[in-house]
């Protein structure tokens, strides 16, 4: 970086993986084939990408910054296996990517401060085999938190809704440079073929699991007094959603949020 008048710049989340061994073992468990395309998000200097290559794989190096994109394309100029994409993960349209959803694959260390939009984008803007992500190990542990635990929350419901999450591997600072104040963790994102429950509305159900989430301390009755129906209109939908509306949202499942928020979607469409 020195060489090239480059620095990890603090306003994009640039923490670049320098060890040999955690890049190994987020290539090994991602358990790629030479049939596969990888899209890789955030690059740097390409030491995952070109232990992405080693397996065989194809990949899509998606690079926003220009001096970094620039020693890129000058690395692998010539390599057919590597397409250096310069753009923005949170605009660039994934739908151009080429092949089938079941050989579409993200293996990525993702910019912490905009890992979760670019997740959504990922999961809803486009169809992958699945997702190898590094991220926060907080944000890793809401992501496949389980109910009525205190990881638990509205990132958790919302992304359970469209995809499995299972943790991978826990990475400490020293694996980066420059060194993080955060611990990390890569977890493995399984996009569903289709959603597990009926949530009805879609946007009553994000704004069902916001209300619940938004202030943990709060009853469902509560809590969800906000989202535009009346008091006795909220009585009856916890009765007939069967949910005691003196429990608090992080003791919901994901089943439960579905059922409830189908009901107050079809109570808001009766005039």
């Amino acid at each position: 970086m020195n060489a090239l008048e480059l620095s990890p710049r603090r306003s994009m989340g640039q923490n670049f993986l320098i060890s040999d061994a955690v890049l190994r073992q987020i290539v090994t468990r991602a358990d790629l084939r030479p049939e596969h395309l990888v899209l890789e998000i955030g690059p740097g200097l390409g030491a995952l990408t070109r232990q992405l290559i080693a397996t065989g794989a194809t990949v899509i190096a998606l690079e926003k910054d220009r001096g970094f994109a620039a020693y890129l394309r000058t690395q692998f100029e010539g390599n057919a296996q590597v397409t250096v994409v310069e753009a923005d993960a949170l605009e660039w349209d994934f739908e151009q990517l080429p092949g089938e959803a079941d050989t579409r694959r993200v293996v990525a260390n993702l910019p912490y401060n905009i890992a979760i939009p670019i997740l959504f984008r990922l999961l809803e803007k486009s169809r992958f085999r699945d997702l190898h992500l590094m991220v926060q190990r907080e944000v890793a542990e809401r992501m496949a938190a389980a109910p009525d635990t205190a990881a638990y929350g509205a990132l958790t419901v919302n992304l359970a809704l469209l995809a499995e999450v299972a943790p991978v591997l826990e990475v400490p600072p020293e694996a980066f440079y420059p060194v993080p104040k955060v611990h990390s963790a890569v977890v493995r994102v399984v996009p569903r073929a289709q959603m597990p429950f009926d949530p009805g509305d879609v946007a009553t159900f994000h704004q069902v699991v916001k209300a619940a989430f938004g202030e943990r301390r709060k009853t469902l009755r509560n809590a969800l007094s906000r989202i535009g129906l009346g008091r006795e209109q909220l009585v009856a939908a916890f009765q007939e959603a069967g949910i005691d509306e003196m429990r608090r949202g992080e003791t919901l499942s994901l089943e439960e949020f579905c059922h409830l928020s189908r009901v107050l979607s079809a109570r808001r469409r009766v005039p």
